[in-house]
């Protein structure tokens, strides 16, 4: 195990403003979505959809990074399929997903390849909310495909890999406790009858084994931006906002077309 006192990365990109003797420049980042340019003296702004650039996928994600390891969230959103001619509801549920990802033994960069996920329902994501940071949670996942990356079925890859036999049960354990100082301890494991360090079902050489257990440890700062995502994705990955939006655009539709005439709430 490891204890990592991490900085921060994230996905998001802003641009910054310095100001120099009564001067400010404008910095635009790299990724921004828009930039200026100055043509005769005049600013003038481009869009990605001006450009026909407008992006059609996005993948948020937060990662902090530590000299051991790397600790990184991000959110599947949920799978929607058709209610009747025209309507529409969620066919399946979203997760938020965490993800342990060693750092290669020579110290430059992470073994992404080699990372351990862990996939949070809703419900999880409910508790991790309601009792952290004042109490610490457990979550188990039991083992019942190979597949210990992205590829397993408790990680929504499929059911590729060796099915485990009775009695060989195999648990991913997911453990976040409070710490000293505000800080919260983040640790994976493969756990069989409480005993940790446990090989998963799957890998068919030791090359391929995980690198567990991994612990990150996230100071207040840090683990609150983990809370706030945590909270804000619920209505996400339930579907519940996209289904609201489209069930209020038809109720006001319906309203202004007279259809709603004579009825009493």
């Amino acid at each position: 195990s490891t204890l990592l006192r991490p900085f921060v990365s994230t996905s998001c990109t802003s641009s910054l403003t310095p100001t120099q003797h009564g001067t400010s420049q404008n910095h635009p980042s790299q990724h921004h979505v828009t930039s200026t340019t100055l043509a005769n003296n005049q600013p003038s702004r481009r869009t990605f959809s001006s450009m026909g650039m407008m992006p059609r996928r996005g993948f948020p994600q937060y990662t902090v990074f530590g000299p051991d390891s790397a600790l990184s969230v991000r959110a599947v959103l949920p799978n929607f399929k058709r209610a009747g001619t025209d309507g529409i509801s969620v066919d399946r549920r979203g997760k938020i997903v965490l993800e342990f990802v060693p750092r290669n033994p020579s110290g430059a960069g992470f073994q992404w390849a080699d990372k351990t996920t862990f996939s949070m329902s809703v419900e999880e994501v409910g508790l991790f909310v309601s009792q952290l940071p004042q109490s610490g949670i457990e979550l188990s996942h039991s083992l019942h495909y190979g597949g210990y990356g992205s590829g397993g079925e408790e990680d929504g890859g499929g059911s590729g890999g060796a099915k485990i036999a009775s009695g060989d049960m195999i648990e991913k354990v997911l453990t976040v406790e409070p710490g000293e100082a505000s800080s919260v301890k983040f640790k994976i494991d493969y756990m069989k009858n409480g005993v940790g360090g446990q090989t998963p079902p799957g890998p068919d050489s030791e090359d391929k084994l995980p690198s567990t257990p991994l612990e990150a440890t996230l100071q207040a700062g840090e683990f609150e931006v983990f809370r706030s995502i945590f909270q804000t994705s619920i209505p996400y990955i339930l579907g519940w906002n996209t289904t609201m939006d489209i069930a209020s655009a038809a109720a006001i539709s319906k309203g202004l077309s007279g259809g709603n005439s004579g009825q009493m709430y």
